[in-house]
């Protein structure tokens, strides 16, 4: 490589394919399970985008608690790692949260696990989340937290 020449791209891989397989915009139904006896069930759109081969970006956006709610992911694949890496941020929470993981062994179902604080205790907080793509196309997407010394 010289200052002429550009180095050569990074080699795609399977992995890289299955996220640009996703863009594109989704309507989605999303139910909330917070402590209540009726879950919370709302609509929203996400729209996500190819940003570059290597990963995707998505808005999510909805009406939550009678105000706007808008979030922001990125995921792509790192191949040194064998991972899969993303971030999460939104318009309620003041925190960047980040996970990692992968595929389950017959590749249907995204596991990515991330350490955070839960901001309405302050307590620190494990999180977790699941992505299940189906025959249809349709995907089915849960999030999980589990607080410190809460079983």
């Amino acid at each position: 490589m010289t200052e002429e020449t550009p180095p050569a791209p990074a080699a795609l891989t399977p992995e890289h394919q299955l996220l640009t397989e996703k863009a594109g915009k989704w309507d989605v139904d999303c139910t909330f399970h917070m402590g209540g006896p009726e879950p919370m069930q709302l609509k929203a759109t996400e729209v996500v985008e190819a940003f570059g081969p290597y990963f995707t970006r998505s808005v999510f956006e909805a009406d939550m608690f009678g105000m706007p709610f808008k979030g922001c992911a990125s995921i792509g694949f790192e191949p040194k790692s064998g991972e899969y890496v993303s971030t999460w941020f939104d318009s309620m929470t003041p925190q960047l949260f980040f996970f990692r993981g992968g595929y389950d062994a017959d590749g249907k179902v995204l596991t990515l696990r991330g350490e955070g604080t839960d901001f309405h205790s302050g307590m620190p907080a494990k999180y977790h989340t699941t992505e299940t793509q189906a025959d249809d196309g349709s995907r089915t997407f849960k999030m999980f937290m589990n607080m410190e010394g809460v079983p």
